[in-house]
């Protein structure tokens, strides 16, 4: 694959401070190609304090979609940390497994490189939470750059 072929990015984003370093990658290559970014997070538990929900609207029957709006505001924000312009980005909000919604939103769309980040877990903290990145790596069929576990800020996006 020539490196100008590249014209749909996948980002997956834990929203960490890692994630702004891997915008930063996949912005560097959609320069150069004039590729586009996808920015995805998956939803995997809509009550984990990385959202920031009101633990009264818990059994709310709308606390998917309420969960869903902050997070794609987080996501906005980073790509504004990351100082991408929002014509070159689409941001992707999903409920499930990180896992198994990267592979399918692989399969629903054209995307020619995938760029994430690994958090670089060993032993038993690797063993119990599993990795998302190395799942990736193990079975996507298209290539995939890891960015390094040194985030640019270690505290996790402004909510």
């Amino acid at each position: 694959m020539l490196i100008e072929s590249i014209k749909n990015i996948l980002c997956p984003s834990d929203l960490s401070g890692y994630s702004i370093k891997m915008l930063k990658n996949a912005q560097y290559i959609s320069n150069f190609t004039g590729g586009k970014i996808y920015l995805l997070h998956v939803i995997k538990d809509p009550m984990d304090s990385i959202y920031g929900v009101d633990p009264n609207i818990a059994n709310s029957h709308n606390l998917i979609e309420v969960v869903k709006e902050k997070v794609s505001n987080m996501l906005l924000k980073l790509a504004d940390d990351a100082m991408i312009p929002l014509e070159h980005i689409t941001i992707i909000v999903k409920v499930g497994n990180p896992g198994e919604k990267i592979f399918e939103f692989l399969e629903t769309e054209k995307i020619d490189l995938i760029v994430m980040t690994t958090h670089g877990r060993k032993g038993l903290s690797r063993m119990l939470m599993g990795s998302v990145a190395e799942h990736v790596v193990r079975n996507a069929t298209i290539p995939v750059l890891m960015c390094s576990k040194i985030p640019v800020n270690e505290e996790m996006i402004d909510r």
